[in-house]
């Protein structure tokens, strides 16, 4: 009997609803496991970003780049891997109807196996970041270097209008040409994202079986896992905007009380699209219907 064919929308319900279930079980386990995550790594970030570094500087593109923080920068994914492995495996855990022990988080930095994989996917990581460094981190480099000026000229504006008086026409074409360059940097920060969107399975491959088959066949794998679904994943992710913009009231740190349910929907999303290639690479003619229809991920609630 072939199956039902189902669309994007009804998928996405059906994803939201297991994420939402799952998290109102288990939400108060998932919010420690990502203060662990978050706290340390967002602190770290905040310091090297406000510290004025020294060090050798060089010019990219007309942008002046700080050695020695963008390396410390980089360096961060290095104490990030294991804890973000840990979370991975973590919820796809509770998807597959597995549920770990919350400590079991932490054999991450003390088992062999788990660790080597933590150490592939952080040099990777750090790959990436390099590949895509003109992409995701120039643009923002860029507009910090010139928010003082837009600042300042946007408030000389704001005040010539409470005086009554005519601001002045090269403060508007000042703030008017930055604005629209601003806007270009964050749709080239967002094409990277787009981009590195083609690994996001990578950590979840890594986290179900540490010390199991080649890194870069996993590479592969999620890369395969993500052919003809990147526009649904960005989708699915836009459609939790109202979600991200909660975050954003509550701050960097506290807006952890929002992650377990955004994150939890993301790793869901993923297991099943990573369950539904196997399945068709398993057995392709009995999915070739259902991947036809576009029926991928599965809708399976395991």
């Amino acid at each position: 009997m072939p199956t039902p064919r189902i669309g994007m929308t009804q998928r996405r319900q059906i994803i939201k609803h297991r994420a939402k279930v799952l998290s109102g079980f288990f939400y108060f386990r998932l919010l420690i496991l990502f203060a662990l995550y978050v706290f340390p790594l967002t602190l770290a970030g905040d310091l090297f970003n406000r510290i004025s570094f020294g060090g050798p500087t060089f010019i990219l593109l007309g942008i002046e780049v700080n050695l020695l923080r963008e390396v410390l920068l980089a360096a961060t994914v290095l104490l990030e891997a294991p804890i973000f492995l840990a979370v991975c495996n973590y919820m796809l855990a509770l998807d597959r109807e597995t549920p770990m022990p919350l400590l079991s988080v932490f054999s991450w930095y003390s088992e062999g196996a788990k660790l080597t994989a933590a150490l592939q996917y952080s040099l990777f990581s750090m790959g990436l970041h390099v590949v895509l460094f003109p992409l995701r981190r120039l643009p923002q480099l860029w507009v910090a270097a010139h928010m003082d000026a837009y600042s300042e000229a946007t408030a000389a504006i704001m005040d010539a209008a409470a005086a009554g008086t005519q601001a002045d026409m090269a403060l508007v074409n000042t703030v008017t040409e930055l604005s629209s360059r601003f806007t270009l940097c964050q749709g080239i920060v967002l094409l990277a994202s787009v981009l590195s969107l083609w690994f996001a399975p990578l950590p979840y491959l890594l986290a179900e079986s540490p010390g199991e088959g080649k890194f870069f066949r996993k590479v592969s794998e999620s890369v395969s896992v993500m052919r003809g679904h990147i526009v649904e994943y960005c989708i699915f992710i836009v459609s939790f905007v109202l979600w991200y913009l909660l975050a954003g009231l509550f701050g960097a740190y506290a807006c952890i009380v929002c992650y377990p349910y955004i994150h939890l929907s993301q790793a869901v999303f993923l297991n099943r699209l990573i369950l539904s290639a196997r399945k068709a690479k398993n057995s392709p003619a009995e999915t070739a219907p259902a991947e036809e229809s576009g029926d991928a991920p599965s809708d399976e609630t395991n």
